[in-house]
């Protein structure tokens, strides 16, 4: 899925968030994944920049 395309208007560092976070909520990353930026950028059709903001925001949240 497209990050643009699912959330219009949004930054990419928020749609790469919104999305990360919501792949942890809904357990389909598990406690332990290791979620390697490269991956999920290729997951999330985006650059590492966005996904590694998205990363560092949600690892500083805890």
């Amino acid at each position: 899925m497209n990050a643009q395309a699912a959330l219009p208007g949004a930054s990419l560092v928020d749609a790469a968030y919104d999305q990360i976070r919501r792949r942890i909520l809904d357990n389909v990353w598990p406690p332990g994944h290791r979620a390697l930026e490269q991956e999920v950028a290729l997951e999330l059709g985006m650059s590492r920049t966005p996904v590694r903001e998205a990363l560092l925001q949600l690892q500083n949240e805890g």
